[in-house]
C-alpha cells in the first residue's frame, strides 16, 4: 500500500510572529524589580557642631570619639601611649575643600598633651555614630520588616600630607559594628591614590590646623566622592558606624607630624523596598 504524506504550509509571518513572542517572554521574565530607596531616618545628615569640644573642635551630638577608655568626652586616655586618639570636629571647610553646609573629619595631627605639655603622636583616629557609650543608644532601623533592604550612602574626601605607600600606608576605613561583629565596608589607602583610582582633587588641597597654631599643609587629597554600601544584613540589627583614619607603620616615637584626614558629609541610612 503507498503512504502518502501530507505537508501543511505554514505562512512565513506566522513562523517570525511565534518565534518574537517566545524571545519577549523570555526577555521579560529575567528582569528584575528595581527596589525604591528612601531614608530611613536613623541619622541626620547635617551636623550641627553643638556637641561637645576637643581641643577647639566641636563634635555633633549624632557622634562620639573613639578610643577613649571611658564614656567621658574627655576623660582619661590611652591614646598618650599608644596613639589611638579620637580627634576631630564639624567644620564647613578643611583647607581648600569646602562644603556648603558643615561635615565631619577625623584627623591623625599630633597634639600637646596638656598638664605635662608631652606631644602625643596619633595614629589612628575616629568617631562613632551609634554606640552603647552614647546617650541615645546603638542605631536601630525602625520597622525593619517595611524594607526589603538597606544601604549606608555617604560623601567623603582623603587628605594626607605625604604620600608614602611603600612606608607608610595611610587609610580611611568605614566599618559596622555590632556587639559580636566588625565588619569593614569601605577602605580607600594611600596606594589608591598613587594608582589614580581615584581623582586628585583639582587645584590643591591647602592647609588646615587640626590643633590651633599647628597649621598642616596637605599636598595630597581627593574631591569629594560618593559611596552606597549595601548593609542588608544589619537590617534587624542594632549596630554602630564608625570613620577611621589610620597612619600605617607610625612608630610612636617618630615626632615628624605627618597626618592624613577623613572628611565625610550627608550620610544616610537607606532602606529599599519593592514598589
Amino acid at each position: 500500500m503507498a503512504t502518502y504524506k501530507h505537508h501543511i504550509a505554514v505562512p512565513a509571518t506566522t513562523t517570525r510572529l511565534a518565534i518574537l513572542l517566545g524571545l519577549a517572554s523570555c526577555t521579560g521574565s529575567s528582569e528584575p524589580t528595581p527596589l525604591s530607596y528612601e531614608d530611613t531616618g536613623v541619622l541626620e545628615a547635617g551636623y550641627t557642631g553643638t556637641g561637645f569640644a576637643s581641643f577647639s573642635q566641636t563634635l555633633d551630638p549624632q557622634f562620639r570619639y573613639l578610643y577613649f577608655n571611658e564614656s567621658l568626652a574627655e576623660g582619661p586616655w590611652t591614646c598618650g601611649t599608644d596613639g589611638y586618639c579620637g580627634l576631630g570636629g564639624v567644620t564647613n571647610q578643611f583647607g581648600a575643600i569646602t562644603a556648603p553646609a558643615s561635615f565631619l573629619f577625623v584627623s591623625t595631627a599630633n597634639f600637646l598633651f596638656p598638664g605635662p605639655d608631652t606631644l602625643v603622636v596619633v595614629v589612628s583616629s575616629g568617631v562613632e555614630a551609634g554606640s552603647g557609650l552614647n546617650p541615645s543608644g546603638p542605631l536601630t532601623i525602625p520597622n525593619p520588616s517595611q524594607y526589603d533592604s538597606l544601604r549606608v550612602s555617604f560623601e567623603w574626601a582623603f587628605v594626607t600630607s605625604r604620600f608614602d605607600q611603600a612606608a607608610h600606608n595611610d587609610s580611611i576605613v568605614v566599618r559596622i559594628r555590632t556587639t559580636t561583629d566588625s565588619t569593614r565596608l569601605f577602605k580607600v589607602t594611600t596606594a589608591d591614590l598613587q594608582a589614580g583610582r581615584y581623582p586628585a582633587k583639582a587645584g590643591g588641597c591647602g592647609t588646615y590646623a587640626v590643633i590651633a597654631g599647628s597649621d598642616i599643609t596637605y599636598d595630597h587629597c581627593t574631591d569629594w566622592a560618593d559611596t552606597t554600601v549595601d548593609v542588608t544584613r544589619f537590617l534587624n540589627s542594632s549596630f554602630g558606624i564608625e570613620f577611621i583614619v589610620s597612619e600605617s607603620n607610625q612608630n610612636l616615637t617618630d615626632q615628624e607630624d605627618k597626618p592624613s584626614a577623613f572628611l565625610f558629609r550627608n550620610l544616610k541610612l537607606e532602606g529599599g523596598k519593592s514598589p
